[in-house]
């Protein structure tokens, strides 16, 4: 932005050349109006990022920091009072939020025809301020640093003036190291000659050691001189402790013997060696420091122990000591055991070749191969701690008491969207918006109780992505120099938009069907309940749709999965277009949907629903099949149920509607079946009977009792046809007249006849059920009802019923009726041959009840027919029947199907059937049905019951 120069209504303006001036100027400089309006700015103001616009369209109090404008507005009304001149400092708002600090001179010209204003002058501190503050926390650091150092650390100017001096040592000695900063270090006592000594030699260049004594302890100072564009400007020193090693060196040389007795108990490794650095003497604590005994080692150079990489600093600390004599030097090198294994070892050196109690180098030494590996473990676990903390997949932050950022990972900079400069000028609470508010307040409580806290919540990046955030905070105290302040924050951030995202769409589809997006069975019950509630409150009818496509399998078989899909789909969305605003359409299962309708006018609004839905969905549809698209017209079986009940739950509503869907089939398809309060009682006793039977099932109440089918010549008994009979606990023992109906009509009836083939099974490989009949495998027979024939996982229950029971597939016939077969044709003949493919036998049962089509007979692959009873309780008395019977014997002999005549009960029956070629039979002459113990029992080897002829 370029310095514009606006007059005001006056027209009292800055000269040009003065402006211009002023554009040049570093500061930012500008001129206002006795009513605070802005005439001019220079362009200083664009690091504000600000236009002229801009400020001429705001007051300039407005973009101060809230915190300012009252210092502000006192220097501003002192200066309309008449004060000449003004200073103050305020922090000034850039366009993009943050704010700069200035530092500003306002001069009163209002006096001043020419300008008529008073000019403002400005210089932005912030910088500096941010480089002292800096400063200030890298010189607090340092100086915590070194407080807490077991060392005294010290600086010399080139006078040997004190002027620094600080560290743990001078504390203990009680010592204030402010204090000694301007005297001289030669002003300390006996050490002053040989202080003066060392610092002249440090000041020439060299590093110095001395040892000295401070207050009763001996300390190792080091001078180290500080160079300056390769002139030496002064000394660093660093003080070390040595009392302990001095101490036990000079009682050594107070007694040989007491020298002795302590090195021996110590467990540090002590040793002599001569000038050369040959042992002469070693301590018991050898073997354990390093390895050697005294017997091995004495003789030796001790180089000769050392790692080669470590013996030239060895060596050097060793002739240093060998020169100095009172000098003491330390030094860490790596030790060779005998083994040939490697120990670290720190050893303190001293020169005593001019004691005559001891007259040699003495070497203390002590294992120190765990601090190594503590060392490089520490420094392991920082490297791997810091790669961790940088390639986490979390943010982390640090909060300082204040809320402000000081810290972030690359991860947490992601995370927010902004850059690393961005982050850290934000207050941690300015980064999210209204939504987080209350839980950012619970944390701030949690914080000033001293205790972290974890919640989510939602985040909008400044891109305007919106993302869900977990954070966990923990209070940590960022400052080792005030242990008293308030602790900051350590925050991690993770993103779990897409756990969040996941968790959503579970939720969804535990209550939605995948495929048609409808709700599924759980929620349709949820809604019912709420509708059931509403009618409890408001009164009203509510009705339940139950619909079932019409040959669905056959349609799948036909089009295949693809195509059944899209069939599916066309259905939802016919649904949804025919059925009312409100209404809740869901999917409870493959090819079954309901439609739940409240506050219906009466019966009758049920009813038009139903045969809309009925019109709707009979209408030619396009499939995809396997050779391209197929028209088809596929209609559906409703059941509709009506209530203005209270008491009525969820559950019995939608299995009142399924029992008249079940109905509806049973009626030839493609119609609807009501049920209301009014037949609610022979409902509730129907459905009392199912529930019954299911728990039934659990209980273990029913069991197969079987009856044998004999050849009609020999008597021998060649198979069984096995038949359920339910112990009700109060109604006795039922036959299945009594419940094979209802678990059709509610579809139980799979898993009933799953049992009874399971159990048929596994009875029937009884060693002695199998020795019924003598030598041969007697076959044993299972009804299958229509629905069990269209269910698609009818074979593979059969196989794995076969391979679980060991059962072998020719010894199990599975019987159909007509009505089942041509329910479906397609689909049953598909079923049939893929169950004779097993190896299992199939037959057709109650032959001449139903259509008896030949076309039909020849086309399914079928081993036996049975005759159904009804014919033959009526043979030598109906000539009709004589002939239907004889007819089919001979048919059946034609095409190769055996023949089984049912409902057996005289001896003169058995001899006719005999007579015209039938050869198998079943019925009372020979046996009712019994338990399979009884009935192996009665027909095994050792069985009473004889079959003759």
């Amino acid at each position: 932005m370029r310095a514009e120069i606006v007059p005001d209504v006056d027209g009292a303006v800055p000269t040009a050349a003065h402006a211009t001036l002023l554009d040049l100027a570093f500061d930012l400089t500008g001129l206002v109006d006795a009513a605070g309006r802005l005439r001019y700015v220079g362009t200083a103001v664009d690091l504000f990022g600000y236009t002229q616009d801009d400020l001429n369209s705001r007051s300039l109090l407005r973009c101060l920091h809230p915190d300012d404008r009252r210092s502000v507005s006192a220097a501003w009304r002192r200066l309309l009072d008449g004060e000449r001149t003004a200073g103050f400092s305020c922090r000034l708002r850039r366009a993009d939020g943050a704010y700069r600090t200035l530092e500003v001179r306002a001069v009163n010209l209002l006096g001043d025809p020419g300008v008529s204003g008073i000019a403002l002058a400005a210089r932005d501190l912030s910088d500096q301020q941010a480089a002292a503050d800096l400063a200030a926390q890298v010189e607090e650091r340092m100086r915590t640093l070194v407080d807490n150092s077991p060392v005294i650390v010290f600086a010399l100017d080139t006078d040997g003036v004190i002027t620094f001096a600080r560290g743990r040592e001078l504390t203990e000695l009680g010592i204030d190291g402010d204090a000694l900063v301007g005297r001289s270090i030669f002003s300390f006592g006996d050490n002053s000659r040989s202080t003066a000594d060392a610092v002249a030699r440090c000041l020439g260049g060299e590093d110095v050691d001395l040892v000295i004594d401070l207050r009763g302890r001996q300390f190792d100072l080091r001078y180290r001189p500080r160079w300056e564009n390769g002139v030496v400007t002064g000394v660093f020193g660093v003080g070390t402790d040595i009392s302990p090693t001095v101490a036990a060196l000079e009682q050594v040389q107070a007694s040989e013997a007491r020298w002795r007795s302590m090195v021996t108990a110590s467990a540090d490794a002590a040793m002599v060696t001569d000038a050369d650095g040959v042992v002469r003497f070693l301590s018991p604590a050898a073997p354990s420091v390093f390895g050697w005994n005294a017997e091995d080692a004495i003789g030796l150079s001790a180089y000769d122990f050392a790692h080669p990489d470590d013996v030239p600093e060895l060596r050097a600390a060793f002739d240093a000591v060998l020169a100095e004599p009172d000098q003491q030097r330390t030094v860490e090198f790596r030790i060779r055991t005998p083994d040939g294994a490697l120990r670290w070892a720190e050893v303190a050196m001293r020169n005593r070749l001019h004691d005559p109690l001891i007259r040699g180098m003495i070497g203390n030494l002590r294992d120190v191969s765990e601090r190594h590996r503590a060392r490089d473990a520490l420094a392991e676990s920082e490297a791997r701690y810091r790669l961790i903390v940088e390639t986490t997949q979390d943010g982390i932050l640090l909060v300082d008491a204040a809320g402000r950022i000081t810290w972030a990972n690359q991860q947490a900079v992601d995370l927010g969207g902004r850059t690393r400069e961005e982050l850290l000028s934000h207050r941690g609470d300015d980064l999210v918006d209204a939504r987080a508010a209350p839980l950012l307040e619970a944390a701030r409580r949690r914080r000033q109780a001293g205790t972290g806290s974890t919640w989510e919540m939602p985040y909008t990046r400044p891109d305007g992505e919106e993302r869900h955030l977990l954070i966990k905070t923990t209070p940590l105290q960022l400052s080792s120099t005030e242990p008293d302040a308030p602790p900051g924050l350590l925050v991690l951030v993770s993103d779990v938009t897409q756990r969040k995202r996941a968790e959503g769409e579970l939720a969804r589809l535990a209550l939605h069907d995948g495929l048609t997006g409808l709700p599924n069975r759980g929620l349709l019950l949820d809604r019912v309940a709420g509708a059931l509630t509403r009618r409890r409150r408001h009164g009203g009818l509510i009705s339940l749709l139950v619909l079932d496509v019409d040959q669905f399998h056959s349609v799948n078989d036909s089009v295949g999965t693809a195509g059944a899909d899209d069939l599916l789909l066309q259905y939802t969305q016919r649904l949804n277009q025919t059925v009312r605003a409100g209404d809740t359409v869901a999917r409870l299962g493959s090819d079954e949907f309901a439609v739940l309708s409240e506050e219906l006018e009466g019966d009758a609004d049920a009813a038009l629903l139903a045969d809309r839905l009925l019109t709707a969905l009979a209408q030619p549809m396009v499939l995809p099949g396997p050779t391209g698209p197929v028209d088809v017209v596929v209609t559906a079986s409703i059941g509709v149920a009506l209530t203005r009940a209270d008491a009525l739950r969820p559950d019995d509503l939608l299995q009142r509607a399924e029992l008249a869907m079940h109905r509806a089939k049973a009626r030839g398809r493609a119609c609807y079946e009501t049920v209301s309060d009014a037949g609610e009682q022979i409902g509730v006793d129907r459905l009392r009977v199912v529930n019954d039977l299911r728990a039934g099932l659990r209980r273990g109440e029913l069991e197969l009792h079987y009856q044998p089918v004999v050849e009609l010549a020999s008597g021998r008994v060649v198979g069984a046809e096995a038949l359920v009979r339910w112990h009700h606990p109060e109604r006795g023992l039922l036959g299945p007249d009594s419940f094979i109906a209802l678990a059709e009509a509610s579809g139980l009836i799979r898993e009933l006849g799953a049992w009874v083939l399971r159990t048929a099974c596994r009875q029937a490989m009884d060693p002695a059920f199998r020795a019924v009949g003598g030598p041969g495998e007697q076959v044993v027979a299972v009804n299958l009802s229509t629905q069990q024939l269209a269910d698609p996982r009818l074979v593979e229950l059969v196989s794995s019923v076969l391979a679980e029971t060991g059962m072998a597939p020719h010894r199990l016939m599975l019987e159909v009726t007509e009505t089942a077969l041509f329910a479906d044709t397609t689909a049953a003949l598909t079923e049939l041959q893929s169950l004779r493919r097993l190896g299992v036998r199939l037959a057709l049962d109650d032959f001449g009840t139903g259509f008896s089509s030949l076309t039909y007979l020849k086309r399914f692959p079928l081993h036996e027919l049975k005759i159904d009873q009804s014919f033959v309780a009526e043979l030598m008395e109906d000539p009709a029947s004589d002939a239907i019977v004889a007819s089919v014997v001979s048919l059946a002999r034609a095409i190769g199907l055996a023949v089984v005549a049912e409902g057996i009960e005289t001896e003169a029956q058995r001899r006719w059937l005999i007579d015209i070629g039938c050869t198998l039979g079943q019925g009372f002459l020979f046996g009712r049905p019994v338990p399979a113990d009884r009935f192996a029992e009665l027909y095994g080897p050792t069985g009473g019951s004889r079959l003759t002829s």
